[in-house]
This record gives structure tokens, C-alpha cells and sequence, in this order.
């Protein structure tokens, strides 16, 4: 057995350019306003988020990366990745920071997950399943060569804020054949991931909303 801190690597990297994307249920047809100016850091869901909203599915923090080089063309972008250890499944969640939200609407339909269709087919596209408060544009897929709403290894959220573009993917964790070949484990269902996602996206939302001072 693989230890499972190589099978998190492993399943991440099994689904290769995927992770580049993930998906929502709603969009908009004009790149709309400019959100208020937040740092990436501050987007990213701090680290005990997802241990404290589910506490009895053992998530750890695995890393957190700024991911300037790679992702050249944003301003600001970072990635944050927790990890159950006994399964080697991961959950993922990318900040990405453009100059304009019409740069980042540009961004958000080149990147689509669809346009990774003829390496990895898309299963189930449930984009009508959640509608963001906030989100001008978000979609939501389950990639992969296998998978359905019921079980899927690849689950991808994928939604815009103004210049802003979250990503949030769950990846399942590895599994070995007779032939001693690793495939990813059947994955959750689409109610479990949209219990990730209404929490990352409120997360989100109230991070971008301003508050009002109170008077004194």
C-alpha cells in the first residue's frame, strides 16, 4: 500500500490538466462590476475552515501555494489543498485575481472545463444544480473518464466574483486493481460536494461584501 500522502499526489495528478478548472449553476452575459479590492489570502478559506464545518470527516490542511508563475496571466492567484489521510482524497480550492472583471470573464471562458473534453469526457454537467448569490458566472461538473451525480471522482466548481475566479475541486483518492493498477475511488455524490460548495461560496461572498461602519 501507497502511503497516503503519495496517493493524494498521485490523485491529483491522475486528472492532470482538470484541476486547472472546476465549476456553479449560474451565469451572467456582461463581465459586471468591479468587486471591492481584496487580497487572495484573504479569499482563500482560512485553514481550519473545513475541519471546523465537517468534523467527522478528518480533513488536514496539506499545503498552501502562491501560484503567480504558473498562472501568469492573473495578478494574484493561490491555491489551498486539504486532505483526508486514510483515504488520499483531496479537496481543493484556487484563488485567482485579474486586473479587471472583464479580464477575468475572458479567463473564465477560455478555462472552461469543457474545453478539456476530448482528454477527460464530460460525465455530468450539473451547472443548474446551485445558483451563487454573488457569482456572475459559475459552472459545475463532474470530469473524468467515469462518474455520475451519484458518484463521481472528479467533482469541479467553477465561478466567477467581478475580477475575481474561485475553483473548488474534490478529487477521491486512489484505489488499486487485481492488476495492481491505481484508479481513483468512485467518489461522492453530488449533495455532499454542494454542501462544500454553498460553504466556500459563502465564505467568498461574505469576504467580498462590504460592511457598513456603524455610527458612533
Amino acid at each position: 500500500m501507497i502511503p497516503s500522502r503519495l496517493r493524494l499526489k498521485c490523485g491529483i495528478a491522475a486528472v492532470g490538466a482538470v484541476l486547472i478548472v472546476a465549476g456553479g449553476g449560474c451565469s451572467g452575459d456582461s463581465a459586471a462590476p468591479r468587486q471591492p479590492g481584496v487580497s487572495v489570502n484573504d479569499l482563500l478559506a482560512p485553514v481550519e475552515f473545513v475541519a471546523q464545518n465537517w468534523p467527522t470527516e478528518g480533513w488536514e490542511l496539506y499545503a498552501t501555494v502562491a501560484l503567480r508563475q504558473r498562472f501568469a496571466r492573473t495578478d494574484e492567484a493561490m491555491r489551498r489543498t486539504w486532505w483526508v489521510a486514510n483515504s488520499g482524497g483531496g479537496l481543493e480550492q484556487v484563488i485567482l485575481k485579474f486586473d479587471s472583471p472583464a479580464e477575468a470573464q475572458r479567463n473564465f471562458d477560455r478555462d472552461d472545463p469543457r474545453s478539456y473534453d476530448e482528454d477527460f469526457p464530460l460525465r455530468v454537467d450539473e451547472s443548474e444544480s446551485y445558483r451563487s448569490m454573488s457569482a456572475e458566472e459559475s459552472r459545475l461538473y463532474c470530469l473524468g473518464q467515469e462518474g455520475s451525480s451519484e458518484a463521481c471522482p472528479v467533482w469541479a466548481y467553477w465561478a466567477r466574483y467581478g475580477q475575481y475566479i474561485m475553483r473548488l475541486d474534490h478529487i477521491a483518492g486512489l484505489q488499486t486493481t487485481d492488476a495492481d493498477i491505481f484508479t481513483l475511488q468512485p467518489g461522492i455524490g453530488l449533495d455532499h460536494f454542494l454542501g462544500y460548495v454553498r460553504a466556500f461560496d459563502d465564505y467568498v461572498t461574505e469576504t467580498l461584501t462590504p460592511t457598513t461602519p456603524t455610527p458612533s
